[in-house]
């Protein structure tokens, strides 16, 4: 996909992007008979920041991919947190809901991490 993008706040503590685009997607079916399907898609994206302090940010990031053949939603919403100058804690929560013509599905993954850095 290709899109461009536009910062519609920009602030000290809060960031808000959107941004929009076209491209083209290729899909295998998982089971039998697996079917090839090819499609043009268009794309809307919107990314929030805020920053709570130096060191806590809050990051909320929404995606729609939309075809003819599937529409698919994308979210991921995290806390990260700088405990030390080199140790850092992330939570996420993702979620990607697929609205297909061969099947629905939703996946989600919540995630706990430690950054070392040095």
């Amino acid at each position: 996909t290709a899109g461009l993008g536009f910062d519609l706040l920009k602030e000290e503590k809060q960031t808000l992007t959107t941004e929009v685009g076209a491209g083209y997607r290729y899909s295998k079916d998982k089971y039998a008979p697996f079917d090839d399907q090819n499609e043009v898609i268009g794309t809307i994206g919107l990314y929030y920041a805020y920053l709570f302090n130096e060191r806590v940010k809050f990051n909320q990031d929404l995606g729609y991919e939309f075809g003819k053949e599937a529409q698919i939603l994308r979210s991921r919403s995290s806390v990260s947190a700088s405990l030390t100058d080199s140790i850092s804690g992330l939570v996420s929560f993702q979620l990607k809901d697929t609205q297909a013509d061969s099947g629905n599905s939703r996946d989600s993954l919540f995630s706990v991490g430690v950054k070392y850095s040095y």
